[in-house]
């Protein structure tokens, strides 16, 4: 059942019961177990469900942001944070950039570095 329909129970629901002068009540009960039905069998578009799955695997995916003198510079997501690192024709380096709380109203960046030697 799409959303659209559930909706749709949802206010023949409420202008039903408005019709046959329902106490207040019972018009809050009967319009929370329409849309509980409805949250019951509600299934989310496939199409979305693969668009959505799609965007994630591409921003988890290295992606070249920029090049200067033969290296270039990747980013990807990784649960939610971004990360980067370069590729360099004698040296790879890697950074990891993010924020940490260190006490009440105090939070500070951290980056690590890793580099490692090409062979």
């Amino acid at each position: 059942m799409s959303m659209g329909w559930c909706i749709l129970i949802v206010v023949a629901v409420l202008l039903l019961g408005t019709t046959l002068c329902w106490d207040d009540t019972i018009m809050i009960l009967v319009t929370i177990l329409a849309i509980g039905g409805c949250a019951l069998v509600y299934e989310p578009n496939p199409v979305d469900v693969a668009a959505q799955e799609a965007r994630r695997v591409a921003a988890e995916t290295p992606h070249v942001i920029h090049e200067v003198d033969g290296c270039k510079v990747y980013e990807f997501e990784k649960e939610g944070r971004n990360h980067f690192f370069t590729r360099c024709p004698t040296q790879t380096s890697t950074d990891r950039t993010y924020t940490t709380s260190c006490g009440k109203n105090c939070s500070k960046v951290i980056t690590e570095t890793i580099v490692t030697e090409n062979k």
